[in-house]
This record gives C-alpha cells, structure tokens and sequence, in this order.
C-alpha cells in the first residue's frame, strides 16, 4: 500500500476539441495506476437539480444561462458528442479503454455543493430574488421561464438520444437567447444577476472543491495501492490543487496547462503555487499586485471621455454602413456606439496590454499567473463590458469587491487580472 500517491495534473479549457485534448493527454501522460478526473462522483439526479432551484435559485439560474451559452460552442467544436459530458470526461474515457487504467471522478460540483447550501446562501439567494422582482417583477418571471424552457428542452433530449441532443443543443439554447431578446422577454439586468451570482458561487468554492480532491484521491491511492496517477481538471484548478497539496498525502509531480484549440507544451516539473493576489512573471521575480480598485476607477474615468469622443464617428460610419446594406440608419448609430468601449478595449489592450487610461495610471492587464493576455482572453474580458457595465459599471464594482484579484465579471471569464507595472 503506497504512503504517498505522485500525482500529475492536465488542465484544460472545458470547452475545446476532444481529438486534440485526447491527443495530448496521451502524449503528457506515461504509465499510471489510475485516472482521476474533476466530474461529479455520481450524475446528478432531477431531485438534486430541484434542491438546487428551491435553495439557490438565482444560482440555478445562472448555471443554466451557462449552460446555454456553452451548448451550441461544444457540440460545433464535437458534432456527434453529447453536450452532457464534458471535452475532458470523453477523453479520459478513452484513456482509460486504451490503457485499461481506472476511472475515478472525484469532483464535489457547484451544483451538488448549492444543493446543500446553508442557510446564509438560501437567504441570500431568495433576497436577491425579491430585490430583482421588486426592481423588475415581469422580466424577472419572464427571463426564467425562457432559460428554464430552453434548457429543458436542450438537456432532456441529450440525456435519452444523444445525436438529437447535439443538434437541439446546437440550435435551441442561441436561438431562445436570441428571439428572447429580440421580443423583450430577456432582461440583460435580470441575467447579469444570474451569471454574476453563478460565477462568484463556482470561484468561492473552487478551494473547496480542489480540497474535496485531494482528499478523494489520497484515499482511493490508499484504499487501492496507487503510487501514480493523473487529476484531468479544468485550468483554473491548477494553482489551487499545487497550493493545498502539501497539507495532504498527495505529491504534485508534474503539471500541463492545454490551451483552447491549440496543442501546449506549457509543462512543469515539481510546480510551486502562485499566492492569492499577487502573481510573479515568468521572466521576472518582481511580485504583481493586482489591488488597483483606485487606480482602475480613475483609468476607467479617462478611458470613458476617450471612448465619448470616438463613439460619434464610429457610430455614424455604423449608420453610413448600415443605411447601405439594411436601408436603416438607426440600427447602424446603435451598433456603433454601443461597440465602440468593446473595440476600443479590444484593440489597444490585445496590442499594447492597456488602454490609454491604463497605460496614464501604470496598469496592465495580464493573465492570472502574471504571463501576457492571449488575444482570445483580451476579447472574451472586453466583449462582457456589455454585462459588467450596466448601472455605470455596478455588476463590475460588485464583482470587484466580491474577489481577492479584484476581477470584474470579464475578468473572471477571460482569466485576467490589471496589476501595477513600472515598465
């Protein structure tokens, strides 16, 4: 019976190829005497979803909405694979056959976690709920009724006949987000809330989850003799599970970080955790810190002015565009102002790292392990202003607030934090 278990980790983005992903796990991964993969120990039940919908609805509506977001993405990146099983769950499946190695999941999922969600959460959960029904009753009502709806019918199909839940959840969930909008059903407020609530809940309990691991994987090496094995999870685990190993039975050996549809070589040998809050570059020993609320506050102040006086060519150059293709100017001026903060952001920061309020005030955005943003995150953080705007930016001052790398809402999705730079 071994004392100790040599674990290594795979991170990988959950939405991606699964011929690419099952690729390179077969190339990091040598001989071992089990898989662990961060997935529900058991598949939720419609009575484990209903706990979830009573205790923590805004949650549970905000894991759907997620849910819907990502469906059509995973079944165009993976045609004939059920969205109910993630990219890397398929993958390690296949290992597993290929190799004849177990197959352990050892994941305690949000949703199984909010299900038993004490009673501050339920309390502050049905808050939200009134305050949002009192703010907006029918689009409350409205906006729920849709994502439920949606997610229904895309789920329950892929659950019982798979090939017509790849083609439901292709169409159903952007089309529902789609109409919905475009008759007024949909509140942008009412689903901000939603997501917001969703992705604060999956970051407060990413310690706990990763924790939860480590606790399942030393047991099951003991229980069966492993002395080596591989944890497939998501690349937001990663820091984490190096982080609370030492206080366990388990011994981070090697990591690999995938990236999104492109093959990664990112590996690392005996791996060392990154702090809370601040981040070192790879090329630099210098320490990053992202505690920038003031100095952002201010950048975003003088990016704002900047940003009022492009969106008047932009938006009539949109009206000029759109009058020539549609016979309509309004909707042209709508789109180009409302896209001008998205392609100002957009531009500069994927360029030079920073806007030009950012550069005034020493701020630069950077990846969560302190390394330069990927142009796909740069777009994913600027893309969701859209949802962290609303109310002059109050969904991301909140965000902010609610986490340790004072991340707003684009933050947390692209893996972004701003940090004070004197270069």
């Amino acid at each position: 019976m071994a004392d100790s278990v040599a674990l290594w980790l795979f991170g990988v983005i959950h939405i991606d190829r699964l011929e690419k992903v099952t690729s390179e796990l077969r190339e990091y991964s040598g001989t071992f005497d089990a898989l662990f993969i961060e997935y529900p120990e058991e598949d939720p039940s419609w009575t484990t979803y209903g706990r979830c919908l009573l205790k923590a609805p805004v949650f549970f509506f905000g894991l759907v909405f997620n849910s819907l977001l990502q469906m059509p993405l995973f079944v165009l990146l993976n045609r004939r694979m059920s969205p109910l099983f993630s990219v890397e769950m398929n993958a390690a499946r296949r290992l597993s056959d290929e190799r004849d190695v177990p197959l352990h999941r050892v994941d305690d999922h949000p949703l199984l976690i909010a299900a038993e969600s004490p009673w501050p959460w339920i309390v502050a959960n049905w808050a939200l709920v009134a305050g949002l029904g009192v703010l907006w009753p029918r689009s409350l009502l409205t906006t729920a009724a849709v994502l439920l709806a949606a997610w229904l019918v895309a789920s329950i199909p892929a659950r019982y006949v798979p090939f017509l839940g790849s083609f439901l959840g292709a169409v159903v969930p952007w089309l529902a987000v789609g109409l919905g909008f475009w008759f007024g059903v949909l509140s942008l407020p009412v689903l901000a809330v939603f997501f917001l609530t969703f992705v604060v809940f999956v970051k407060r309990t990413l310690a706990e989850r990763n924790r939860h691991m480590l606790e399942r994987i030393e047991a099951l090496s003991a229980e069966h003799g492993y002395e080596r094995a591989c944890l497939i999870t998501g690349k937001a685990h990663l820091s984490g599970l190096i982080r609370l190993a030492g206080d366990t039975g388990v011994s981070i050996a090697r990591s690999r970080a995938s990236k999104w549809l492109q093959r990664s070589d990112d590996e690392r040998t005996d791996p060392e955790p990154t702090d809370d809050g601040v981040f070192t570059h790879p090329d630099s020993r210098e320490p990053l810190n992202s505690r920038t609320t003031s100095a952002r506050t201010v950048a975003g102040l003088i990016d704002l002015v900047i940003v009022s006086v492009l969106a008047l060519p932009v938006a009539v150059m949109g009206g000029a565009v759109s009058e020539l293709v549609f016979g309509t100017i309004p909707l042209g001026l709508l789109v180009g102002a409302f896209s001008t903060p998205v392609l100002y952001g957009f531009v500069l920061e994927a360029t030079f790292g920073r806007t030009i309020g950012k550069r005034l005030l020493g701020l630069v955005v950077v990846a969560a392990d302190g390394s330069q943003c990927s142009t796909r995150s740069v777009a994913i953080r600027n893309l969701l202003r859209i949802v962290d705007f609303p109310l002059f930016y109050l969904i991301g001052f909140v965000a902010m607030a609610l986490t340790r790398q004072r991340q707003r809402l684009g933050d947390l999705v692209a893996g972004t934090i701003i940090t004070k730079t004197d270069s």
